[in-house]
């Protein structure tokens, strides 16, 4: 809603309710312009998942790093 009331930002996000899993078609409504279907806009992705219940599961551990370490990685929160 705060992206939407300030369209000025620039910036577009797209949330996952409690799942890692992102569809194309529904993310390509939230990052393209509805004029031009060949602009894209910043999308901040949000992806509402749990990574173990007092610690992070050691199976997503090599995962996790990979992705915080990317350029476009913004950081995690929890």
């Amino acid at each position: 809603a705060l992206s939407s009331n300030h369209p000025e930002a620039g910036l577009r996000v797209y949330v996952t309710s409690d799942s890692s899993d992102v569809y194309e078609d529904s993310f390509m409504k939230v990052a393209r312009s509805p004029d031009d279907a060949h602009n894209f806009h910043p999308t901040l992705l949000l992806l509402g998942i749990r990574l173990g219940i007092d610690r992070v599961t050691p199976v997503y551990r090599d995962a996790l790093k990979a992705a915080l370490h990317m350029e476009q990685s913004i950081g995690i929160a929890g």
